[in-house]
């Protein structure tokens, strides 16, 4: 099939194929001691790549027919794995909505959260990683507009009070902050 797969039952069954299983809590090294319940208040970290840096990262997406999410995703992935969350990572990142009923009636901007799930348990080459994602990436476009809270009621074991269900990390890729800073190039874009 190339096209994306209309059916709600198929997209579903797709998602809990994909995510069935996926560790409840990455286990990484931590300053302290993880809260009882989640407090909420997640941190993030802005990163300005200089252009040599986007440039290169942009031509192993290109090699590897990826998108460059998908590139800093399998990074994100590697580091982690190497820090000890095991060979089963689930990052999540903003998907935007797609066809249906729901984005059609939608007014604004908006999107909702997918999960990326990377296997690193055999320690894969960069070229495997990015076949992986690839393929990765091809299976979430065609069953995409899934809800990320149905998948949350349907998968998740459970509320754990001290979790976000099925992802803890998560990366998205903006390029404005860099953009103004002239950091990142885009030919033909002023």
């Amino acid at each position: 099939m190339d096209g994306p797969d209309l059916d709600p039952a198929r997209r579903l069954a797709y998602w809990k194929g994909v995510l069935d299983g996926v560790p409840e809590e990455l286990k990484l090294p931590a300053d302290r001691l993880r809260l009882a319940v989640a407090s909420y208040r997640g941190s993030r970290a802005d990163v300005a790549v200089p252009g040599a840096l986007h440039r290169s990262l942009t031509a192993l997406a290109e090699a590897h027919g990826v998108p460059l999410g998908a590139v800093l995703r399998a990074g994100l992935a590697a580091l982690l794995y190497r820090l000890g969350a095991g060979g089963d990572i689930p990052v999540g990142s903003a998907a935007p909505w797609g066809a249906g009923e729901e984005a059609d009636r939608a007014v604004g901007c908006g999107g909702d959260l997918r999960v990326t799930r990377i296997d690193l348990s055999d320690d894969p080459t960069t070229t495997r990683l990015l076949d992986r994602l690839r393929e990765a990436e091809l299976g979430a476009a065609r069953h995409g507009d899934v809800p990320f809270g149905q998948l949350v009621a349907e998968l998740a074991p459970g509320p754990h009070p001290a979790v976000h269900p099925l992802f803890q990390i998560a990366l998205t890729l903006g390029g404005t902050a860099a953009s103004a800073a002239g950091l990142l190039e885009l030919p033909g874009v002023r």
